[in-house]
């Protein structure tokens, strides 16, 4: 039986199915290819907009918020005790200016394009999420279509972790640690 999560994950990944083979598909992942490998001047950005999400998350009031980078030899880990992704939140990583960041301006978010996570795609073709029951990736050429994790046998197992938002991002075959 699906959990919730991953039928919000299917759901999205149903739409594009519909999609796909168009024009305007084509043209959408044109679109994030070049905003993931050209909006930003330096390849190490994407450190930038990982720590401003973390810092525009949401934390129990009862806790310092924190970040942690591993990184490894196949790629960078990120761990961060924020309360969790959303559903708002997956549907904003899988679509283009859609940032949930924006809805809430006056509680001080800095982000809000809806583009920043992208820019993970100047080291890694697989940007992994697990955070709140949702456990997914995306895969280069498809910047913003998710596909649901079934196993943890290829990821750290930090990565594994329930209890924060973990990102994992394998570093490419072309990117040079």
């Amino acid at each position: 039986m699906m959990t919730e999560q991953e039928k919000l994950v299917s759901e999205i990944k149903e739409d594009f199915n519909k999609e796909k083979h168009t024009k305007a598909y084509e043209r959408v992942q044109r679109m994030a290819k070049t905003l993931s490998n050209n909006l930003y001047s330096e390849e190490s950005h994407f450190i930038y907009e990982l720590i401003q999400n973390a810092q525009d998350n949401q934390y129990n009031s009862d806790e310092i918020a924190s970040l942690d980078f591993y990184i490894f030899d196949a790629g960078i880990l990120t761990k961060n005790n924020e309360i969790g992704f959303s559903e708002i939140n997956i549907k904003a990583l899988c679509d283009f200016n859609d940032s949930s960041k924006s809805k809430n301006k006056e509680l001080g978010f800095i982000g809000e394009k809806g583009i920043g996570f992208k820019s993970v795609f100047s080291i890694t073709d697989k940007p992994a999420i697990h955070s709140n029951g949702y456990k997914f990736y995306f895969k280069d050429g498809e910047y913003i279509e998710p596909y649901w994790i079934e196993s943890f046998d290829n990821y750290p197992e930090q990565f594994k972790d329930e209890y924060t938002t973990n990102i994992y991002l394998p570093y490419s075959k072309t990117f040079s640690n």
